[in-house]
């Protein structure tokens, strides 16, 4: 393989921020009736990630949808922000983590102290030997949750706490057969769930993201991140 190609062949490094006002747990929000993108605030929200030494350039904007996963080592400093109204979505490869370096829990609790009144959802998929995923949520009355594991998720922190801080029910707003006491229940597809409930009902994937547009910027990396992402996106 080229030393300029990434060794993960799949992945997904996502963060979104939910400012208040949030709707009842359970509703669902139509993610093509949020505000039109705030390149703007775009702007403002990759300077303020701890990923992030200073931006080289701006790229444009693009449908998220058409956001790919890093392919090369270059892709590796491409930063996507969306700003809607209340929800700030980033997709940073940074974020990525492989059980040793913390990268998007270290990103979830620097923003959380930056908003400490919205609530907050991180996930990381990387398809290598095998799959690694993590999510980790937080929300005002809740400390940070993450769920992570290879193949398999272990959890570290409150679920319970969580759910009852955002107003959820779990038997209400959960599938039955979703046991907090039993990682084994919480595979991706509950994991998704649970993080749509954490941001007040909004869905981030295909086919509820066909109209919301991001910004796109070229980054510098601070060195210690620079060499951390070498280490998990690039292997020999």
């Amino acid at each position: 393989m080229s030393e300029n190609r990434v060794t993960v062949r799949d992945s997904r490094t996502e963060l979104t921020i939910v400012f208040p006002p949030f709707p009842p747990a359970g509703e669902t929000v139509v993610a093509s009736m949020l505000p039109p993108h705030d390149p703007a605030h775009a702007r403002r929200v990759v300077e303020s990630l701890s990923t992030v030494a200073a931006v080289v350039s701006e790229q444009g904007e693009l449908p998220r949808r058409d956001v790919f996963a890093p392919q090369t080592r270059a892709d590796l400093d491409i930063v996507a922000v969306g700003c809607w109204g209340g929800v700030v979505h980033v997709i940073e490869p940074a974020l990525a983590t492989d059980a040793i370096h913390d990268a998007l829990e270290d990103e979830v609790r620097h923003q959380a102290k930056l908003h400490p009144q919205a609530r907050l959802t991180g996930s990381v998929f990387l398809d290598m030997v095998a799959d690694w995923s993590q999510y980790v949520l937080t929300a005002p009355g809740a400390d940070v949750v993450t769920v992570e594991g290879w193949d398999g998720v272990e959890v570290d922190g409150d679920l319970a706490t969580l759910l009852t801080a955002i107003g959820a029910d779990l038997q209400a707003h959960l599938p039955e057969d979703v046991d907090l006491d039993d990682p084994d229940t919480l595979d991706d597809f509950a994991l998704s769930d649970l993080a749509t409930l954490v941001r007040g009902g909004l869905k981030l994937c295909y086919p509820h993201d066909q109209d919301l547009i991001v910004s796109v910027f070229q980054v510098r990396r601070p060195e210690t991140i620079a060499s951390e992402m070498t280490e998990v996106w690039i292997r020999d």
